[in-house]
């Protein structure tokens, strides 16, 4: 071609130059002996230190992980356990094996690492198990995909589902593919929700104390509402559990009467903002109560409380808040995984932990930081910061809002959380009855679980779909996925 000429002079001073090059006359050839690496091929390279990869990548890195040991087990293999086994070539990630191991194991291991290098340095599986630590991940990590979190969930709890990293692969594709559609999913303002409640103070709870603690709050019309679920904190010396979750409620109902019809079509920045405002007041109207009870002197006394998780609805966009140990899901066709994150201990041990420091893992984990009710240090209302989120509902998914009753007995395991919802959902939510049937049959269920399990706790379950109910208009004329 034209351009040879020039690029052929420029090339000829490098080939003189390089011994493993001889010339003679116009005739070029290859020393003997002489070796040219692939230069196709880059030498292999550490994944990175822990904590270099953003949240934002964190699925992409599960994909990477697991079809790097899915070569391993297809070849018999399983992961090497010393030193590291993972490394990246150019852009590609693989994995060295030996033979036998258990292949569970590996799914363990990649999710293990999958955390690290999003997080930084982990506790130890003795100090901290993985089951445990995704109760509190999304507080450190609020940007990881609940989608992901999901799958990790299952992986690290030995899931009957996940058993090989073909398996895992095969999960994490579809978590990956389900977080790119809801993040371009068309915001629908008209989309409208249906649901269904069902609450009870729990079989084992029953022979101690004859109160529910727990209170609930639908509010708001189809296409914008307010739910919530409030658990009343039984450790108290002014006030009681019962009063506090009822006053939290009648707090919120106020607010949304007098702020929610602003909220329609506004940011989500604006609705998290305003779901804040009337969480403080909440905050500030259990204390007022707890003072006038202990006669003005709250010093020396413990207030009564409650842990609360709040939905507002706008049309298909959900935005979220929680206080405590009162949890949220999200079950999808792909899977179920857990929208919010405990407040308690465990989760500011972590945080010390992250940081390098090194935490009294035998303290009570489970004592609460985030909750209504809160004083500061001058005994003066002071609302701890919520955890916070914000994301779009699918067709066919569901969101469920649950008292710790539900998460502390209706199963042994984190995972088996998940699978009881999308067992109650497929069982239950039958599309041949009316959604809102069907919203009612799903709450009943999960409480039955958890008075099965044992119910020790009160329990209350809020589950919301989208309607399937759609106009004519509608059906004519679909909004485009943009």
């Amino acid at each position: 071609s034209a351009g040879f000429g020039p690029w052929w002079e420029r090339v000829v001073p490098d080939l003189d130059a390089d011994p493993r090059v001889t010339r003679d006359g116009e005739r070029w050839s290859i020393a003997e002996g002489a070796e040219f690496p692939d230069p196709t091929l880059s030498p292999p390279e550490p994944l990175g230190p822990p904590g270099s990869c953003p949240a934002a990548g964190a699925l992409d890195l599960l994909c990477a992980l697991a079809r790097a040991v899915a070569v391993l087990h297809g070849a018999g293999l399983t992961l090497r356990r010393s030193g590291d086994p993972f490394s990246r070539v150019g852009d590609t990630f693989v994995a060295a094996g030996n033979p036998g191991g258990e292949r569970a194991a590996d799914v363990r291991t990649c999710a293990r690492r999958v955390l690290e290098q999003v997080l930084g340095r982990l506790p130890s599986e003795a100090d901290l198990p993985s089951s445990a630590l995704l109760a509190s991940v999304a507080d450190v990590a609020p940007d990881l995909a609940p989608e992901l979190l999901g799958v990790l969930e299952r992986a690290v709890s030995g899931d009957a589902r996940t058993v090989d990293a073909f398996a895992l692969l095969h999960d994490a594709e579809l978590a990956r593919a389900t977080h790119q559609v809801r993040t371009s999913f068309p915001h629908r303002r008209d989309a409208r929700v249906v649901a269904g409640f069902d609450t009870h103070i729990g079989v084992g709870k029953a022979l101690g104390a004859q109160v529910n603690q727990d209170a609930l709050l639908i509010a708001g019309e189809p296409d914008h509402a307010l739910l919530l679920v409030a658990d009343g904190i039984s450790l108290c010396t002014v006030g009681s559990g019962d009063v506090a979750s009822r006053l939290l409620v009648e707090s919120m109902r106020r607010w949304w009467q007098e702020s929610g019809p602003g909220l329609r079509g506004a940011s989500a920045a604006r609705v998290q903002m305003a779901i804040r405002e009337g969480l403080v007041r909440a905050n500030r109207h259990i204390m007022t109560e707890a003072a006038r009870l202990a006669g003005g002197k709250l010093r020396d006394t413990v207030p009564m409380g409650a842990t609360v998780v709040v939905a507002v609805t706008c049309g298909n966009r959900v935005h979220l808040a929680s206080l405590g140990d009162s949890r949220a899901w999200l079950a999808s066709p792909t899977g179920t995984c857990m929208l919010t994150s405990d407040q308690n201990l465990q989760a500011e041990l972590l945080v010390s932990a992250l940081a390098g420091l090194d935490p009294d893992w035998n303290e009570d984990r489970h004592a609460l930081t985030g909750y209504c009710g809160h004083l500061d240090d001058d005994f003066r209302p002071a609302l701890p910061k919520p955890f916070t989120r914000t994301f779009t509902v699918m067709p066919g998914e569901w969101v469920i809002l649950a008292t710790d009753g539900f998460s502390d007995f209706a199963h042994e395991r984190e995972a088996g959380l998940g699978a009881l919802v999308t067992t109650a959902i497929q069982s239950t939510a039958s599309t041949t009855r009316p959604a809102g049937v069907g919203a009612m049959a799903v709450a009943r269920r999960l409480v039955e679980a958890s008075n099965e399990g044992g119910g020790g706790d009160n329990v209350t379950v809020l589950a919301f779909t989208l309607s399937t109910d759609i106009g004519p208009a509608e059906r004519a004329a679909p909004h485009p996925v943009s």
